[in-house]
Formats: structure tokens, sequence, C-alpha cells
């Protein structure tokens, strides 16, 4: 047969493309192939799932899929499926070894969820492995791959194994922590170098010898070396030849400022000598110093010689593995989803560039779009999700609304809250005022009774009276002087409720005998006692919860507090902000039914229970003042104005000799059988009436044991101020003695 014209007439093309055939065919025989795995549908044949931690519950599973953004859909890999779990598959290949040929180990993952912690290394292993009980503690030759845990651990994993121990690189190896997928590669050459590639980029390089310890180093420093005495380290040095120059010593640091000129209006015989100030001198440059050259002898900064090390002692096979049959991938992750593919191990580090482009690389912009538009995907879900949740919220809120439970819930909520809310304004405000008044007790016939409050801090203690009843000036009577480590009242951790008896006080009511309370006198010490034991119990509990109706932590609804700290009631008053500290006071307890030398008659409450007062429509205008008195009128409880009378002292009351109550209180009484046509007629009306007379009572008692309380507490204010004043005393005849031996 006739060859071609051109190849007849000119055979160099036709040689040519021999060689160029020779050259491939010869590629082609060189490399070789070891295990390549691209994860197609027939994939399970291939690999082993381990039963490591199945027992127990803990062992995961891999899914066979794509991904959630794939560059290439049918491109397809096998995924960690089930959080906190731990994974462990592996396949087998022929067995090989690496010496004297280049080992290339690639693969590529894809962190496709918020790992938190886990790996996502392969493991080459070596000898005989029972795949089925493939575990984390099963020997490997190699371990390579990337390992996150939270914002600090973002290592890869490099780990050689010689004679049985594993030894990690040195270096800290950095992997990549998006959501897309790379390309992790490993060469190892016959002369124990290295290289580390990333996306078919060197991430690093370098030798076993340096970046491991698995041999001493070859070259170690001599310490027994030390610098010559010749040796001149010295880069420059003084010139020998450099002389000062004469008068160089002589130059002020300062001279005058020539700029500046004598004031016209100095005058030296009242101002002295004008002097110009000084500037500093430019031609003054410090001490002399002999210039710098450099030295001729210098031979540089000495270093420590290295040396051969005595206990290095090469291998040449130290980049030899043992015969490789085994990979494996073993990992442990809190967050499971990452997606291994395109495992290869092979000789030919050029073979594992192509297949890197031809699997990942060349799908990128595609893996990019495909991940962003599934980030939007998401983000409108988690929102679509989150307006699901504050919908339902507000449905079953409003469902709550309708609920007469969860109304009732949210009614008394706010009601202790406005209870505590007042509660710790008023202790605030009576924080701020009980030092500046003082109680002192005298003792008169038994009975112990208030007879001074102060708005001074400081109580003199000539103007209480003498336990004889006497006035001011007694030896014996009322309080020490104030000293301002003790008070006659305790702090608000104290035995007794302070604040408790003060809400009480506010709201209590006179009986319609007497229409206040009075102090006994001796001449009616029986009808008080007569009294105290006709007080009825505590009266039964309301039903509810007991919190709801207590007198003590209940406050009126019609008091609320300004900025200044005033009390504004519903009826028409002067804010508190605008009243003395006594007003303050005399608004929780009724500082009048306290005043010494009030001769009056003892509640009954026998009495009591027979007899009221009437309607009044509109409080008198000096009902809480003494005719004729200039001093401002009383904030009262708006109950102190109610039907059953009011808790003031009345003038009529206070004058000496009064028996009972006057004509005004007594057209006001309602006698059982007016009261009962009362019920009939208007019965709200007429269980306010009894209510207030309950209410009467029940304070009575609670004041009558809080005075029992001051007693107690007063006697023993006593007694540590008498231990005190002698204390004092003592000090001071020490420190006078003192002084007089210093004199």
């Amino acid at each position: 047969m006739a060859q071609p014209r051109f190849f007849a007439h000119n055979p160099l093309p036709m040689f040519k493309l021999l060689l160029l055939f020779l050259a491939l065919f010869l590629q082609l025989s060189a490399s070789e192939i070891f295990f390549e795995e691209r994860f197609d549908d027939d994939w399970e044949s291939r690999w082993v799932k381990s039963d490591w931690k199945r027992s127990e519950g803990k062992a995961g599973y891999f899914k066979h899929t794509a991904g959630k953004w794939p560059g290439d859909p049918d491109d397809k890999g096998i995924q960690t499926h089930t959080d906190a779990r731990h994974f462990a598959i592996s396949a087998k290949f022929p067995e090989f070894s690496n010496k004297n040929r280049t080992l290339v180990v690639q693969y590529s993952i894809r962190f496709e969820q918020d790992i938190e912690c886990g790996g996502g290394y392969i493991k080459l292993l070596s000898g005989y492995v029972n795949q089925k009980k493939f575990s984390g503690d099963t020997p490997y030759s190699l371990m390579f791959g990337p390992d996150l845990c939270g914002t600090q651990t973002k290592k890869l994993h490099l780990i050689l194994s010689y004679q049985g121990q594993n030894y990690p690189i040195k270096k800290d190896l950095q992997c990549e922590t998006d959501k897309l997928a790379h390309v992790y590669t490993f060469i190892l050459r016959p002369d124990a170098s290295y290289s580390l590639l990333v996306d078919n980029r060197e991430r690093e390089s370098g030798s076993m010898y340096t970046d491991w310890d698995i041999l001493p180093p070859r070259k170690i420093k001599d310490t027994s070396a030390k610098k010559p005495k010749d040796w001149d380290d010295r880069e420059y040095i003084e010139d020998p030849d450099d002389v000062k120059p004469e008068g160089y010593d002589s130059i002020p640091k300062e001279i005058p400022d020539p700029k500046v000129k004598k004031p016209d209006t100095w005058d030296d015989d009242e101002d002295g000598l004008w002097k110009r100030p000084k500037i500093p001198n430019p031609a003054y440059k410090g001490p002399w110093k002999r210039k710098k050259i450099k030295n001729p002898n210098y031979k540089g900064k000495w270093k420590t010689p290295w040396i051969d090390n005595p206990e290095f002692e090469d291998d040449p096979d130290l980049y030899v593995l043992k015969p490789l049959q085994y990979i494996g991938i073993e990992v442990w992750q809190v967050k499971a989803g990452s997606v291994f593919d395109n495992i290869l191990i092979c000789d030919d580090p050029d073979y594992a560039k192509e297949v890197a482009q031809e699997t990942v690389l060349k799908n990128r912009e595609v893996e990019k779009e495909a991940f962003e538009e599934a980030e939007k995907v998401r983000k409108a879900k988690e929102e679509e999700e989150a307006q699901r949740a504050r919908e339902e919220g507000e449905l079953r809120r409003r469902e709550r609304g309708h609920d007469r439970r969860y109304r009732d819930r949210e009614r008394y909520r706010d009601r202790y809250r406005k209870i505590s809310d007042r509660s710790g304004s008023i202790c605030d405000l009576v924080s701020k005022f009980v030092s500046g008044f003082r109680t002192g007790f005298s003792k008169k016939g038994g009975t112990f009774v208030v007879v001074e409050f102060c708005g001074s801090i400081v109580m003199e203690k000539d103007k209480l009276p003498a336990p004889g009843g006497g006035g001011g000036g007694g030896s014996g009577g009322g309080l020490p002087p104030h000293l301002p480590r003790y008070s006659p009242f305790g702090s608000p951790s104290s035995s007794f409720s302070f604040m408790g008896d003060l809400a009480a006080s506010s709201s209590s009511q006179p009986s319609s005998d007497s229409g206040h309370f009075a102090y006994e006198t001796p001449s009616d010490a029986g009808r008080f006692s007569y009294d105290v034991s006709r007080m009825p119990d505590f009266p039964p509990r309301n039903a509810g919860h007991r919190r709801a109706h207590s007198e003590i932590l209940d406050l009126p609804d019609d008091i609320s507090f300004d900025s200044d700290l005033g009390v504004v009631g519903s009826h028409d008053g002067p804010s508190l902000s605008d009243e003395t500290e006594e007003d303050l006071i005399s608004m929780y307890i009724d500082v009048e039914k306290f005043s010494s030398g009030a001769t009056s008659a003892a509640l009954s409450i026998g009495e009591a229970s027979q007899s009221a007062l009437p309607p009044v429509q509109a409080p008198l205008q000096g009902e809480n003042v003494t005719s004729g008195s200039s001093e401002k009128p009383r904030i009262r409880h708006h109950h102190s104005q109610s039907l059953d009378g009011s808790t003031a002292i009345k003038s009529e009351f206070l004058v000496p000799g009064g028996e009972g109550p006057s004509s005004a209180e007594a057209k006001k009484a309602l006698s059982a059988a007016k009261l009962a046509e009362l019920a009939l007629v208007d019965p709200k009306r007429a269980k306010r009436i009894l209510a207030n007379r309950q209410s009467a009572a029940r304070s009575k008692e609670r004041k009558m044991r809080y005075i029992a309380e001051l007693e107690r507490k007063v006697q023993t204010l006593q007694t540590e101020a008498t231990t005190l004043s002698a204390q004092l005393t003592m000090l001071q005849v020490l420190r006078d003695r003192r002084r007089l031996r210093g004199g």
C-alpha cells in the first residue's frame, strides 16, 4: 500500500507523532493509581460500615448525596448523618509500599453544617484490619485532614506513624472554614520532603527531618564553644583622630532671649534689676563625644557554632510507611453534614492535580451561586418561622386575655407589684424622717405613754417629763442624750414590723363612745383594763389569698408618689412635699392620740357595738386641728372621713375634765335600732359602718401591742444608754488626764 504523499516526501511529522505516543505510554505506565473513589451508585460494595458504638446507640451513618449546593448535582459523595454520633467506615485496596516512590493522598470535603466541633480527616491503615470493628483505637500509618472545634481549633492534621508511635507535624496548619468544597493533597517524596496543597495551591512544604520530631536533629549547637578573646563584634568605634574644639566646654546651655526688650513701665527702683528671660542655646550640643567610624576589625556578631549531633542516626527509609492496605473515615461530630468525595491514592502529583481540577475546581463558581441561593432560602425560611412564632405567641396572649385564670393572675400580679412599689416608697420616705424624731416615754400610773415627737435629730434630755409626772429637767426621766450609734427605733430588720404598724394605724377607726383614743390616768385604770379584757379576737380570715385582703400590705389605691416623694390623695388636699416632717409621720400614726397631758375616757368595745356616727355630707373645715390654731391641716386617709367618724382627736376632748363626746359627735351617733333600719334601706352603708367599727377594734389591739413593744425597746435602750454614758464619762476623764500630762 502506498504511503500518503505528505509522509512520503516528509517523514519528520510521522516520527514526532510516534515520539508523542511513546511518551504518553511511558507516563501512563509510570504512574500508578492504588485507590480512587468517586462514590458512584455501587459504592457500598467497596466500603464496609463499622459496628463500633452501634450497640450503644452512638453510631451514625453515611448518606449518599451530592449535598445541598453541589457544583455538579451528578457528582455525589457520602455525607455524615445524625448529630452527636461516631462515624466509622473503611475500604480495602491492594497492598502497596511507598518505598522508592512518591505517595500522593488526596480527597475533597465540604462542611455544609455549622460543625461546632468535629473532624473531617481520613486515615491510611496497614496490616490486617477487622473492618467491622474499625474504631478510633485502630492503629493507622497516616492521618490527614481538617479538625474543627469552636472558634479556636481550626487545625489541619498531618500525623505520621514511625515504629509504632504517632508523630504530628510541628507546624500549625490551618484548614478552610467556609461551607464550600475544598481539595486537600499530601505529597510525600523518597527524599523525605513533603508538600501540602489546598485546592491545588501549595500551603506548606518541608522535610520530615525538621518538621517532625521522629529523629533527633542532625545538627545541634556547641554548648561548650565560647567567643574568642580577639573577636571584635563592634560595628562602630570612636574616631581616635577627633579632637575637642577649643572653648567647647564654655558654651552655656541657655542664653538671654535677644528678642525680648525691657518694658517701658519697668522701674528698677521698685521692680528690681530687669533681666532678659533665658532660652535654650542653639550652639550648645551637650557634652563633647568623639565621632563614630566603622570598625575595620569588625567580624560580625558571634554565634554559637553548629556541630553534628552524636545521637543522630540517619534512617534512609524514614519516609517509608508500613505497607498500606486500607483507607478509613473515623470521625466524631457534634453536628453532622460533612460530604466526603473524590478520594485518590496514587504516586503522580500531576494526575492528582488533574483530578482536583476536573471534579471540584472547575465547578467552583456554580457551587458559590448555589450556596448563595441556598442561604437566601434559609434566611427567608428562618424569618418566616420567626414571624409565625410571633403570631402564635400573640394569639396565645389573646387567648389568655379571655381566660379568667390568666386575667386574674395578671391582675393580682399587677396589684402585688403596686403594693411592693408603694411599700418601698413608704420605707424610703419613713427611713429619711425616722431619724428626725425621737420618742420618749415616762412611767405614769403603770401605763407608758408617748410624750414627745420631735423633728430634730438631737433630742434634749431636759425636755422629757420626769417619771413622777413633772416637767423637764428630771434626773431620771426620759431618754439620755441621743448617741449617733443608737436610735430609739430598730433597723428595718428588727423584731417588730414598724411599717406594718404604721400602715395599720392609718386606717384605724375609733368607737362611737369616745370617738378617739385617750390615755389612761390613774383614776380610770380599771376602765382601761376592762376595755382591754373585752377586746375581741382577730376577725376570721377573708376568703381568697391571704395577701389579697391583708390590711398591713394593702395600701390606699388613691395614694401615689410624686418625684419629690410627695403623697397625693384622691381627695383635695396639700401634697406631702409641701408639709413638714411632723405631717409625714402624722399621716401614718395619729400623733395627737399620744399627746402628753390629754385626759379622756378609754374606748369601750361593748359600747362601740351599740352606737355609730351618722352620715356626714362633708368633713368639717377644722376637723383635724384645734380651734383657733394656725397649724396646717393634717393629711388623712380617706377612710378617716367615712360615716363612722374621724380618728382625729377633736379639741373638745383635749380639755381637762371631758367625760364624753361633744354635742357634734352625739348627733352623729347611731343607735342599734337606727343601724338596723339603715341596713334595710341602705345595706351597703350599714355594712360600711360595721366594717369601720371592726377595723377600729383591730386597730386598737395592734396599737396596744405596738406600745408594749416600744416600752420593751425603750427599757433596753435606757440600759444601753446608761452603760454608754458611763463609758463616755470614763473616756472624757482619760482624755482630760492626757491633756494635763501633755501640758
